[in-house]
């Protein structure tokens, strides 16, 4: 009882930090499971497998403008808060100028050659447009908000932005379908920004800072490609499921992900709180600290990955059910036997990279960890479709995600036993 009073006490302002980032997370997914939940009710499965292929899409073309901007921006906001609380002022603006140009970049040209690729679903990719812009701009803005901790303030802005869309979310998609849906996350990501960005406009420097634009744009482009790999790794599927023509399929599959992306996040969210720490004692070169608080936090997560796993393995055939019964079919409940292993693999991997990995400047050595497992999954999903069908995905989803789990734990205690060594 005595090491679990400690354990509390020593984490006490995480536990507090971890509760209203976990109100600002479920607040922000909030708009999106709900879009998710009436887009469902109003679209039939192969309807819904085309919404969620053009989402897919979607959220592609928003990498090109966050490019990995959003994770840096938050990693030197903790590290220059530390040393230079003047230089962490400087830090939105510069950042969201670099987000700015980027994301004009791409709008041009996705207007240009948008037609040429998208053909009859050109249409509405162009409706995504504020999508592709208020997006990353509000992650940058989250970013900047995480490396302060400033996670009440991130929790009531996301709620009042998530409660305003929701009102206008089930008529829209009633009314226009799957315009409908996309208006929703249009408005949900506007007010996100917005909101943000009023909040903390006097706190803004309007000056672009040179060399740590330079050292954010260059750890941003490790963090960019990371999240192109990761999409492979993750969202890819959608993309290759449409090419053999399992259309329907999608919409099955896109439930239990959605479902699952749900488990996950207390994974992402305590990374995300525990990371400013991280950074913290990497700067100050307290490696060994770094080491104790990571085995003792991954033991943690562990413990809560193995109840979400067997809670989630009775509750979510329930939900389906009674939430989505088009989609309660014999495929769906065939994928979900075998998903419900990638939990904890998911669990670690995911809790690893956020709270560690990133604050830590590792990026790059997870670069490589998940452009592997990206190229891995797309490789075995073209082999395993082609060789078993639709359940091909949920095979490779299954090897993927063990191989990203036990390759980031040993790359990342060979690495830390390497700054110990040296220092």
């Amino acid at each position: 009882m005595k090491h679990f009073k400690r354990i509390y006490h020593k984490n006490k302002a995480n536990t507090k930090n971890f509760f209203w980032r976990s109100l600002q997370i479920f607040g922000k997914q909030l708009i999106t499971f709900l879009t998710f939940l009436i887009t469902t009710k109003f679209l039939e499965p192969e309807q819904f497998g085309l919404y969620t292929y053009l989402t897919a899409v979607a959220y592609l073309l928003t990498l090109f403008g966050d490019f990995g901007i959003s994770q840096a921006t938050s990693k030197y906001v903790a590290e220059t808060e530390a040393k230079d609380t003047k230089g962490a002022k400087q830090i939105l603006f510069s950042s969201t100028v670099a987000v700015g140009a980027l994301i004009s970049l791409i709008t041009l040209t996705l207007l240009i050659f948008g037609k040429m690729i998208f053909k009859e679903n050109y249409g509405f990719i162009l409706f995504y447009i504020p999508y592709l812009f208020f997006l990353p701009i509000s992650s940058v803005l989250d970013g900047i908000y995480r490396g302060q901790k400033r996670f009440k303030e991130l929790s009531i802005i996301a709620t009042v932005a998530g409660i305003i869309t929701v009102a206008s979310a089930y008529f829209l998609i009633m009314k226009f379908s799957i315009l409908g849906a996309i208006a929703a996350q249009n408005i949900f990501f506007i007010l996100l920004a917005v909101f943000l960005f009023i909040r903390m406009r006097k706190e803004i420097e309007w000056k672009i800072n040179k060399d740590l634009l330079r050292q954010i744009l260059t750890y941003s482009i490790i963090l960019g490609l990371s999240s192109f790999a990761f999409f492979m790794y993750s969202r890819a599927d959608i993309i290759i499921l449409k090419q053999f023509g399992f259309l329907k399929e999608i919409g099955y599959y896109e439930v239990l992900v959605r479902l699952f992306d749900f488990i996950i996040l207390p994974a992402v969210i305590f990374g995300q709180i525990i990371a400013p720490n991280t950074t913290r004692l990497h700067t100050l070169k307290k490696h060994h600290d770094v080491k104790k608080n990571m085995l003792e936090e991954t033991g943690i997560v562990l413990i809560i990955a193995t109840i979400i796993s067997v809670a989630a393995y009775f509750i979510i055939p329930e939900i389906i059910s009674s939430f989505f019964t088009k989609y309660f079919t014999v495929e769906t409940r065939l994928m979900f036997g075998l998903l419900i292993f990638v939990v904890p693999f998911r669990f670690a991997s995911t809790f690893l990279s956020q709270a560690h990995f990133i604050p830590t400047g590792k990026a790059k050595e997870m670069l490589k960890i998940m452009v592997i497992a990206g190229f891995l999954n797309i490789s075995l999903d073209i082999l395993f479709i082609w060789r078993f069908g639709f359940m091909g995905v949920i095979y490779s989803t299954l090897i993927c995600a063990t191989y990203t789990a036990i390759a980031s734990y040993i790359v990342y205690f060979r690495l830390l036993h390497k700054e110990m060594t040296v220092q």
